[in-house]
């Protein structure tokens, strides 16, 4: 704490067995550190920054990190289940994830609002009822999410409200996408393949260059003003057994 007080980097240590508490760690710099069962409870790490950390087992139960960012750190153990790391009622606006490992991570309940992650691995995550908008009003809400290049495969998402948020080519194979609201987002270049669709909500959104699959588009919410390719409008039609043919000659 003192370390952390100072705006001093904390580097290449193991803390375990360490009671976080209602901890205030803002601005905190943690390299190469290794967080093992831990429960960091309602700390607050506002604006903390972490760098090739481990967290092994961790909870992240009502804590803040807000403006938080982390590079390459690794939230998972692997293992026969592996285990990932838990967020619940975690106020996550504005964090930053980059190249990190939360393949089998848990977001329950948590504010997500303006969260960006660029090259994540989230292999099994579970998204349930978390939060990506700001109400601005007594009516409108906000909606602000990035996720850049992640991988998604086998992931749970139903339900999830993402409209007009950014989701470049992100891979969702076997993943979990039952009533989530895509509308207007960019989906361009995903990867769709075996996913659960139904009750997805696609009306305006990107999905040019991406892997389709056999999306089915009777099964969606929406689909008006779909941006698609003229090869995955043919995949579309097929797996809606309809036959496309040539015009006749003359």
């Amino acid at each position: 704490m003192a370390a952390i007080n100072d705006r001093g980097a904390i580097s290449g240590e193991t803390l375990r067995s360490i009671d976080w508490g209602d901890a205030v760690c803002e601005d905190a710099h943690f390299i190469d550190c290794q967080f093992a069962d831990t429960a960091f409870g309602a700390a607050d790490f506002t604006g903390a920054r972490f760098e090739r950390c481990q967290f092994a087992r961790c909870g992240f139960a009502r804590t803040v990190l807000r403006d938080a960012g982390f590079e390459e750190c690794r939230f998972t153990v692997p293992g026969d289940p592996p285990v990932g790391s838990r967020f619940a009622f975690a106020d996550l606006r504005n964090a930053r994830f980059r190249r990190c490992d939360l393949s089998f991570a848990v977001f329950e309940r948590s504010d997500l609002h303006a969260i960006e992650m660029h090259g994540c691995n989230l292999r099994g995550a579970r998204l349930h009822q978390v939060d990506f908008g700001r109400a601005i009003g007594r009516k409108n809400v906000v909606t602000r999410a990035v996720f850049n290049d992640c991988n998604f495969d086998f992931a749970e998402l139903a339900d999830a409200c993402l409209p007009g948020c950014d989701l470049a080519r992100c891979r969702f194979r076997e993943a979990d996408l039952g009533g989530v609201d895509f509308t207007d987002a960019d989906l361009s270049g995903g990867d769709f393949t075996e996913a659960i669709t139904t009750g997805m909500a696609l009306a305006g959104a990107d999905v040019r260059g991406g892997d389709l699959g056999a999306l089915n588009l009777l099964a969606l919410a929406s689909f008006a003003r779909l941006k698609i390719t003229q090869s995955q409008g043919d995949g579309l039609l097929q797996a809606l057994r309809i036959d496309l043919h040539p015009d006749p000659a003359g």
